[in-house]
């Protein structure tokens, strides 16, 4: 459990809990936060039934699957009660990102405007970018992006181009390029990560998977290799966009519906939820969570392996 520091209550939430990361305090609590990655299986506190034990991980089911395959054997499969993760069905849904609806308490600095969106597309000069430290992937991305690479220019950054670019490279990159390869190190269902969410920035994700982003995000404002038979076919038609400024525009008109914040869901909202359920005593039931979490995320290996001979 080797979380960061929350010491305090939350003003905002309707219900009021003290949250703490001072494992001094756990025979005390009502709830107890498990950071998967950080879990050691043969040092958790004896359950209890009148507290809620909350499996929690951002990164995908199949991530460490060596790990997995070690550790749950050590931990009671009916260990946890309640999980916080990226996918949807989970107790708490704990996004990567989300789009904020324009209302009519939204500040005007929060809109944006069609001077915006053409000023930013006039600084748009180079097809996609794509930042990278993982090289060896569960979704073999690699392999789509090399075969991408022989149709149109992918401009790299990263432990795997070995070209380090720092947040200001990043903001500046982002300005230059029309597209951004979000395309995740797993394809695993609701795995939807920052990678994503970098649409804020007014440039347009190309993801491998339609059917695993549509699930969350509208179907509209991003690019999926997975509708293409190959790769020279998405990049014929990212050209396409490119000489087509009114076409390549319909994937940021989802400007007009959500504001342009580019932030996270609060921490905070995720807590408050947690700070509800204890309240209101929910004490789900998960008979087996290496069942749930592992063989209930469908995560497809080789996945881009599959796209290149599918085409």
């Amino acid at each position: 459990m080797n979380m960061s520091t929350l010491n305090g209550t939350l003003p905002s939430c309707h219900y009021q809990c003290i949250y703490t990361d001072d494992r001094r305090f756990e025979p005390y609590a009502s709830a107890i936060v498990f950071h998967i990655p950080d879990l050691n299986p043969l040092s958790l506190p004896k359950r209890r039934p009148d507290v809620l034990h909350v499996f929690f991980i951002e990164e995908s089911a199949a991530w460490r699957w060596s790990w997995w395959t070690f550790s749950y054997k050590f931990v009671p499969k009916n260990y946890f009660n309640l999980t916080k993760t990226y996918r949807k069905d989970s107790d708490i849904f704990a996004s990567y990102g989300a789009f904020y609806p324009i209302e009519n308490t939204t500040k005007k600095s929060d809109i944006w405007s069609q001077s915006d969106i053409n000023a930013a597309m006039l600084k748009k000069s180079s097809p996609i970018l794509f930042l990278v430290s993982d090289c060896n992937t569960h979704s073999k991305r690699e392999l789509y992006v090399e075969e991408l690479a022989k149709y149109i220019n992918i401009t790299q950054f990263g432990k795997c181009a070995d070209k380090f670019c720092d947040a200001n490279c990043e903001e500046e990159q982002i300005k230059k390029h029309y597209f951004y390869l979000a395309f995740e190190n797993s394809v695993c269902k609701d795995y939807v990560t920052e990678k994503f969410w970098r649409l804020k920035k007014l440039i347009v994700p190309i993801v491998l998977d339609r059917k695993i982003v549509e699930n969350t995000i509208p179907s509209d404002v991003f690019i999926a290799a997975s509708d293409f038979k190959d790769p020279s076919k998405l990049a014929e038609y990212l050209q396409y966009l490119m000489q087509n400024p009114n076409e390549y525009a319909r994937y940021l008109n989802w400007t007009k519906k959500f504001q342009k914040s580019y932030k996270e869901p609060p921490r905070e909202n995720r807590l408050c939820k947690l700070c509800e359920m204890v309240h209101k005593n929910v004490h789900n039931e998960i008979p087996n969570i290496q069942k749930w979490w592992v063989h209930g995320s469908d995560c497809l290996k080789d996945y881009a392996k599959y796209l290149l001979k599918e085409s």
